[in-house]
């Protein structure tokens, strides 16, 4: 399986500039005033029927907030990070402190031996500290992975090998819980209970672990098939440094476990490939200096502080997820509350993982580890399945596309490669049939999409794009991918199908089709928003190329 790096893929297939929609005066900036204009008229709307709910309703999942004002604290992993804000701050300054110390010792030298053995003592008592006794079956499978890697990383067929090991590894877990210590002998209860008590489970967040693996596999092997390059230049971006091989001696024991034991993104990722990793320890980034990081940390910060608003205004998450508010939405909520709740449900999950993952990413960034940025767009500002996913969870995209997009044949085969990419990303996620046929569902929805775009984007079909009646057409067929996911996650992840079928019977009944008609507008007039503010940042050097 020969690798091929972005620089080629970009090399092999450049492709032109975008074409430009036709615009009338002033007609991106009428659309943007109508559409905060329309949404801020929403989202008060919504904000007073939480107030008169509040006062008249029991909501299950609220709890005493800022200033005597009721916060949803209803969504438990958002609850246990926030809970445990306090411990993450004191954790990051003692692992920033005393690397730098590390660091300072080992600054006249270029043996990283030292930094790399802190690494992985500092991580090993933090994942000790979490998983308790789970910690020695997390050392079990990432030895036996190394092994497997140390002796087989030259044969052809090592990437179907350590593909196959890590795909078995998480049917195990699923399947044997994490397994136990009493199935072996009932004197270790004593690791039994130390396990079942522990803080996380180890095999609940093994998944993250089992991507640095087979980076760390894969970058190994492909540096064995090809020259290696040991460029360490300041200049070098994240993909150049991801895309560049280290010598052999640098895929060793020492660097593996400190590399899969690295605190900061150990829990939440972002995740980032081995090469990256490896090069930064050598060389730290220099993608943000001291300004940057302050800007990054200030921004972050007025993130959380949008967020603390929203919990408090804003109770879409606790009322459309607890079953015992399942009363309020069906009886207190008109139609458009209940589509609102679709999207508001949405801006909770990106705001939760946006504030998780850029605290991780900020963390590792002082440390002098660049990491891919996850969610580089707001929510709101998307209106296409694929770019969706590759704005979301863009670290772990970026590794699907290196380890497993692109080994598979790339985009000469995406029409078959996709359905590959998103059962391994259900499967990475639980092993279940329900969440694979939900990620083939996904597929069945982006094919008609990718086929759209590669038909109008041919050169024969690009005079098209200069017609006023093109761009309303795109802007229609956009506006309803947009409404698709608003109801896919008001299925998947609010009140589930009897909201969508409550919206129908609310609109039958009650004539409500001017709430219809005023979403659809919205979308609609957001959409040609987003049409034009994507050509701005193709004119500004800001474009993110999705």
């Amino acid at each position: 399986m020969k690798e091929t790096t972005y620089v080629q893929l970009k090399t092999n297939k450049e492709k032109e500039s975008p074409p430009l929609f036709k615009w009338l005066p002033y007609e991106g900036q009428i659309w943007g005033v109508i559409v905060i204009i329309y949404s801020a008229c929403l989202i008060i709307d919504f904000a007073i029927l939480m107030r008169k709910l509040v006062k008249t309703e029991t909501i299950a999942g609220l709890e005493p907030g800022y200033f005597g004002i009721p916060r949803d604290n209803n969504d438990a992993q958002w609850r246990a990070w926030r809970g445990n804000l306090d411990l993450l701050l004191l954790l990051s300054a003692a692992q920033l402190l005393l690397g730098l110390y590390v660091k300072g010792k080992l600054k006249e030298t270029s043996d990283k031996t030292g930094l790399l053995v802190f690494h992985l003592v500092f991580g090993a008592a933090y994942v000790g500290y979490l998983e308790r006794a789970g910690f020695i079956y997390w050392l079990l499978f990432t030895g036996a992975n190394f092994l497997i890697i140390n002796f087989c990383y030259k044969w052809r067929a090592f990437p179907l090998m350590i593909w196959a090991m890590n795909l078995g590894t998480i049917w195990c877990l699923k399947q044997y819980n994490g397994f136990g210590f009493l199935f072996l002998s009932s004197s270790f209860e004593f690791l039994e209970s130390s396990m079942r008590h522990a803080m996380i489970m180890w095999h609940i967040v093994f998944n993250l672990t089992i991507l640095k693996m087979i980076s760390f596999g894969m970058d190994k092997h492909w540096a064995f098939r090809q020259v290696p390059v040991a460029t360490q230049a300041d200049s070098l971006s994240y993909r150049q440094r991801q895309d560049t091989h280290q010598p052999l001696r640098n895929y060793n024991l020492l660097t593996y476990y400190s590399y899969l034991l690295y605190t900061p993104v150990f829990l939440t990722g972002p995740t980032v490939s081995f090469n990256a990793w490896i090069s930064q320890i050598y060389t730290p980034q220099r993608a943000y200096d001291k300004r940057g990081l302050i800007k990054y940390s200030l921004r972050l910060l007025g993130v959380f502080v949008c967020f603390e608003v929203f919990l408090h205004t804003i109770y879409a998450q606790c009322i459309s997820t607890n079953p015992k508010n399942m009363h309020i939405w069906k009886e207190k909520f008109q139609s458009r509350h209940l589509m609102l709740i679709g999207m508001l449900e949405l801006f909770f999950l990106w705001f939760k993982f946006l504030i998780i993952w850029r605290f991780a990413r900020l963390w590792a960034l002082l440390d002098g580890i660049e990491t891919p940025e996850n969610m580089n767009r707001c929510v709101g500002n998307n209106y296409s399945f694929e770019a969706f996913w590759r704005s979301w969870h863009r670290s772990f995209n970026q590794w699907l596309i290196r380890y497993l997009f692109i080994p598979l044949g790339g985009s000469k085969r995406k029409f078959f490669n996709i359905w590959i990419v998103f059962g391994f990303v259900a499967i990475w996620h639980e092993m279940d049939l329900n969440l694979v046929l939900w990620a083939w569902g996904i597929c069945l929805t982006m094919m008609p999409e990718m086929a759209v775009k590669w038909y109008f984007y041919q050169k024969k079909n690009r005079y098209l794009w200069n017609k006023l009646w093109f761009k309303y057409l795109a802007a229609t067929l956009s506006s309803i991918v947009v409404l698709s996911m608003i109801l896919v996650n008001l299925i998947g992840y609010g009140t589930g199908y009897e909201g969508l079928v409550l919206i129908a019977e609310k609109v039958k009944n009650n004539r409500e089709y001017f709430s219809i008609f005023g979403t659809a507008l919205l979308v609609f007039g957001n959409v040609n928003w987003m049409f034009w503010l994507r050509e701005r940042e193709g004119q500004t050097g800001d474009a993110k190329n999705f």
